[in-house]
C-alpha cells in the first residue's frame, strides 16, 4: 500500500501548471481546457481490494483539467494515480478519475482521465 500513496505535498494544480509550462498549447481548441501534446512514458496506479495494481502508459496530452492516456490493456473506471516521471528523477504523482476507456486498434486502448483538485476553502 505504500507505493499507492501520495507522497509529493505539492498540490495537484501546482503539478499540473508545472507540467503545462514546459509544453506550448497545440493551438486552437473547442473542449473546456485546452489540450497540448506531452508524450511521455507514465504509470497509472488503481488501488482495487486493498492491493495496488499499476499500468505503465504512454501519454498523449495534458491540459489544466486532465491527461490522455494510450495504453495496451483496458482501464477501469474510476479513481487513480498518475505517477509522471520528471526530469530531475522526482516522480510526481496526480491524483485523478479516469473518465473514460476506448478500444482503438488491435491490442491498443486509449483513455482519458480528470485531475482530482483539492477543495479550496471560500
Amino acid at each position: 500500500m505504500r507505493n499507492c500513496e501520495m507522497l509529493d505535498p505539492q498540490s495537484t494544480e501546482a503539478m499540473v501548471e508545472e507540467l503545462l509550462a514546459e509544453v506550448a498549447p497545440s493551438g486552437c481548441e473547442r473542449r473546456r481546457h485546452a489540450r497540448s501534446t506531452f508524450l511521455a512514458p507514465v504509470t497509472v496506479v488503481r488501488v482495487q481490494d486493498g492491493r495496488c495494481h499499476e499500468m505503465s502508459c504512454l501519454s498523449r496530452d495534458i491540459s489544466s483539467g486532465g491527461i490522455g492516456l494510450l495504453h495496451n490493456a483496458p482501464l477501469e473506471i474510476g479513481p487513480a494515480v498518475v505517477k509522471v516521471p520528471r526530469r530531475n528523477g522526482d516522480v510526481m504523482q496526480l491524483p485523478c478519475e479516469v473518465v473514460w476507456c476506448h478500444a482503438c486498434g488491435e491490442g491498443w486502448y486509449v483513455a482519458g482521465a480528470a485531475f482530482v483538485f483539492e477543495e479550496h476553502a471560500t
